[in-house]
C-alpha cells in the first residue's frame, strides 16, 4: 500500500524510561494482537451442574440435567491467567523488537505455534529475572499499546490480564 505514491517508513516508536534504564519500544503492526495468542493453549472453564439458589440441580425442558461454564472455578482462574501474562510477555518481546540494546536469550520462533508456549514462557522469565517490576512491565505494555494506536478499552483489558482483578 502507498500513500501519495509513498510508503510509511516503519512503524511508529517511543521511548520508555524506567530507572537507569531507557527502552525504546515500536507500534505493534496491524493483526499482531491476535496473533500473539495464537499457538497458546487457551483453558476453558470446567462445566458443572446448575444448580438453583437451594442447591438443587436443574434440569432443561426435556428433564436433561442443565450444565454450565463455571468461570469463577479457582484452577480455571488461574491457568487463564498464566496465559494472559504468556501473552503479556510476547507482547512485550514484539514491542521492544526496535531497542538494539536488548539481548534476549530465549531461543526459538516466537510465531512457531508448536513451541510458542515454551518460547514465551521463556521471554516470561527474562522480564522477571531482569528483573522487572509489575508496575515496570506496565508502563512497557501502555508505551507499546499507545504506539500501536490500541483503543482504552484495548489497554484497560492488557493490563488488567496482567495484574487479575482486584489487585
Amino acid at each position: 500500500m502507498k500513500h501519495g505514491g509513498k510508503k510509511r517508513g516503519s512503524l511508529p516508536e517511543k521511548t520508555v524510561p524506567i530507572g537507569e534504564f531507557t527502552f525504546r519500544v515500536k507500534g505493534l503492526a496491524f493483526g499482531a494482537m491476535e496473533e500473539l495468542g495464537r499457538g497458546l493453549p487457551r483453558p476453558t472453564p470446567p462445566l458443572e451442574f446448575a444448580r438453583d439458589r437451594k442447591g438443587k440441580i436443574l434440569r432443561d425442558k426435556e428433564g436433561k440435567v442443565a450444565k454450565h461454564r463455571d468461570e469463577e472455578d479457582p484452577g480455571y482462574k488461574t491457568e487463564n491467567r498464566r496465559v494472559n501474562m504468556l501473552e503479556s510477555a510476547l507482547m512485550i518481546y514484539h514491542g521492544l523488537r526496535a531497542d538494539t540494546e536488548i539481548e534476549w536469550e530465549s531461543e526459538g520462533d516466537p510465531n512457531d505455534e508448536k513451541n510458542k508456549e515454551q518460547f514465551a514462557t521463556s521471554i516470561l522469565q527474562e522480564l522477571k529475572d531482569f528483573p522487572l517490576t509489575t508496575g515496570e512491565i506496565i508502563l512497557l505494555q501502555r508505551a507499546i499499546s499507545e504506539v500501536s494506536g490500541l483503543q482504552k478499552a484495548q489497554i484497560e483489558n492488557a493490563m488488567e490480564d496482567l495484574v487479575g482483578e482486584g489487585e
